[in-house]
């Protein structure tokens, strides 16, 4: 099964120095694509984080949004962030794309992490 996820943070909060990163190479490349998307997500985000005043109640105000706004897509159609914005459903990918590009647009760096993870059966 595989976990998709966002991280939100500055890399100086990820690591123990500021240099280290998580190497590209220990993501396959099926999984390693440039993000695009057609909408301007900016005008979007900001009624949605209105008032906030910290990156972190901002990024606290997107993932609310989403949790409040979006649907999961059961049939597994819908996997980008644009049509997750505009059909108010997604999956996992459509989820973690749109949430990507709303912090992003509001200049909150975020990153896409994709890994594996066990099942209920422990299967991978």
């Amino acid at each position: 099964m595989l976990l998709h996820g966002v991280v939100v943070a500055h890399p100086s909060m990820l690591y123990d120095s500021p240099d280290e990163s998580l190497s590209d190479s220990l993501v396959p490349s099926l999984f390693r694509r440039e993000l695009r998307t057609k909408i301007n997500f900016k005008p979007i985000v900001k009624p949605i984080v209105e008032g906030c005043d910290s990156d972190y109640d901002k990024a606290r105000a997107i993932y609310k949004w989403i949790c409040d706004n979006i649907d999961y897509d059961d049939s597994y159609r819908v996997h980008t962030a644009d049509e997750c914005y505009k059909l108010k459903r997604g999956t996992a990918q459509a989820y973690c794309e749109l949430y990507y590009h709303m912090a992003e647009s509001i200049d909150i760096k975020s990153r896409i992490i994709h890994g594996w993870v066990k099942d209920i059966d422990g299967e991978v």
